[in-house]
């Protein structure tokens, strides 16, 4: 089984394809990571069907807050938004259809708590708008000396 997450990627110009989980480039969670059986095509059209219809839109940084299971994960918590919850539910659906199960349930739907998570020092400010004009589907790797993330695809969105 292969696990995956759904992201925005901040600055989408020059992601990446293969990195260390601890080099994230800035990224808006979408959904968290979830695992499926499907073939990684199968995910990808599904995928396309859910953004091909979608329009980008912009969301706002209202403060900071700590995450993670010690509270010391430093993160940018993005308002809610109409926009935002219609995106996440779409994704959502298309993982139902994929038969995948969540790592952590609690963090999907109306636990979801939009963010974008400190990234080697760099960090959105309060008040800045973020333009959310892609989503990224990446794949976790576990490997001997950690894990690595594949980004698969990037769809934009309309605008």
């Amino acid at each position: 089984m292969k696990k995956y997450l759904i992201v925005n990627i901040v600055d989408s110009s020059n992601i990446p394809t293969l990195f260390s989980s601890e080099k994230w480039p800035l990224h808006l969670t979408l959904l968290m990571h979830f695992n499926t059986d499907k073939p990684v095509e199968h995910i990808v059209t599904e995928l396309e069907k859910c953004t091909n219809k979608l329009k980008a839109f912009e969301v706002l940084v209202e403060s900071e807050s700590e995450f993670g299971p010690n509270l010391n994960v430093p993160a940018s918590i993005i308002q809610a938004s109409k926009e935002l919850s219609e995106l996440h539910a779409n994704l959502m659906g298309v993982v139902k259809k994929l038969d995948a199960t969540y790592d952590e349930p609690i963090y999907i739907g109306t636990g979801y708590r939009p963010h974008v998570t400190t990234q080697g020092g760099v960090k959105l400010s309060i008040g800045q708008t973020l333009l959310v004009d892609n989503v990224t589907l990446a794949e976790r790797i576990e490997v001997p000396k950690g894990k690595l993330i594949k980004i698969v695809k990037t769809f934009g969105l309309k605008f």
